[in-house]
């Protein structure tokens, strides 16, 4: 006998109804799109025939920079563990040089991208070299060829320099696009550089340094100072019920009250459709953290008053009156807002005036990404795109998809092999 679940409720099935089921799924799937969209909706990158024995888990990440990195867990026998192997896929539906030989890989930035070649190494499903156990990165250009180093982790380039951490060092170092290093100190987590600044963590204090690598601010925040955004940077301070908003010469611009933990529980949602899903109208648990919106973006903050959240502008002035159950930073001219329906909630998006230009109708959303935003009805089982005025573009639904990056955005279940 074989156990199924239809619509959350589970069976016992003879085979032969499950071998049914499975040729249904089978067939409902081969008829789907899989692979990357263009603006028109068009499949422009059909990878149905790509690494057919591990179909069910692959993974494709986004373009950047002309590249998107893909990546297929292979069973290593030798240890047990399966390990990813990554390639680069070109616009064309062509792959890059060294085919597979990546055990991780991430996105490009500035012509070129972080590689993990270690075999000893285990990587997540999601590729964030920043925290990973220690591998053999290395920094590849276009077309598959290592240019430097050999580091235990690394980070992406920003502003012509890398965060790297030596294999034989506890502390993140700076180096150039030669591997040179630039910037060293005792620094056991770092961040990107942003408008000419970077966060340090020293003694699991946060400050702030410049591209030489002078102390801007001395470590002093219990948490992570966010990248710059606008000539600012936000930092959360939980025990003060507060946050706030650095200048680039590290002094608070203004602060912001903020109640921790904050007052809605989300949680990510696997098939893609929303970075985040209302579940119910709970606290926090302590220690899980919500996806951040303390950006500046467009000039605006949000802002929370009475457990309802709106925005304001850099100086504090209020300009969208706290009436939502939640909110996140604009993209694009819309920010997306949640708003609470008996234990769960819907998504919508507002402009700058504080308009609900798209109502709060949908059970996930992404922000907008090149003029669409991806988002959900009912149990999120399929996605759509809209435009700004929530119009849907494409006249159908996805089983999964993703936001547009370079003008293609990934679409579609992978096809199941019987």
């Amino acid at each position: 006998m074989v156990v199924l679940s239809v619509g959350g409720l589970w069976f016992s099935a003879p085979p032969v109804m499950f071998y049914f089921f499975l040729v249904v799924d089978s067939l409902e799937r081969a008829g789907e799109p899989f692979g990357f969209i263009d603006y028109t909706g068009k499949v422009v990158n059909d990878l149905r025939s790509f690494n057919q024995a591990w179909y069910n888990h692959s993974t494709f990440s986004r373009f950047s920079e002309g590249l998107c990195a893909a990546g297929t867990p292979i069973f290593d026998e030798d240890s047990g563990v399966t390990r990813e192997r990554c390639v680069y896929l070109r616009p064309d539906g062509s792959f890059v040089a060294n085919n597979a030989t990546f055990y991780g890989a991430g996105d490009f930035a500035e012509g070129l991208a972080v590689v993990d070649v270690k075999k000893g190494s285990l990587l997540h499903r999601e590729f964030d070299m920043r925290h990973y156990f220690d591998g053999d990165c290395s920094f590849i250009d276009e077309t598959g060829v290592r240019k430097c180093g050999s580091y235990g982790l690394a980070q992406n380039f920003s502003q012509g320099l890398a965060a790297v951490r030596p294999k034989d060092s506890l502390y993140w170092q700076f180096i150039d696009k030669n591997g040179t290093t630039k910037i060293k100190g005792s620094y056991s987590d770092v961040s990107a550089f942003a408008q000419n600044r970077a966060a340090v963590c020293v003694n699991d204090k946060w400050g702030l340094i410049d591209k030489s690598g002078k102390i801007i601010l001395a470590p002093v925040y219990d948490h992570e100072i966010r990248p710059f955004r606008e000539g600012l940077a936000a930092v959360a301070v939980p025990k003060d019920n507060r946050i706030d908003y650095l200048n680039a010469d590290g002094e608070i611009q203004f602060s912001l009250a903020r109640p921790f933990p904050e007052p809605i529980n989300f949680r990510s949602f696997e098939q893609g459709a929303s970075e985040n899903v209302a579940t119910k109208a709970d606290t926090n648990p302590p220690g899980r953290q919500l996806d951040l919106n303390y950006d500046v973006s467009e000039g605006l903050v949000v802002i929370e008053k009475n457990g309802k959240f709106g925005y304001s502008d850099v100086s504090g002035r209020t300009v969208i009156a706290p009436r939502f159950d939640y909110c996140w930073p604009f993209v694009e001219g819309r920010a997306r807002v949640f708003q609470r329906a008996s234990v769960k909630g819907y998504f919508g998006f507002i402009d700058h005036a504080g308009n609900q230009v798209i109502p709060c109708r949908y059970a996930a959303a992404h922000d907008f990404s090149e003029g669409f935003a991806v988002v959900a009805t009912h149990d999120c089982d399929h996605s759509e795109y809209i435009d700004y005025s929530g119009r849907s573009v494409f006249s159908r639904t996805f089983p999964q998809a993703k936001s547009f990056h370079e003008g293609r955005a990934f679409v579609g279940r992978p096809p199941r092999n019987l």
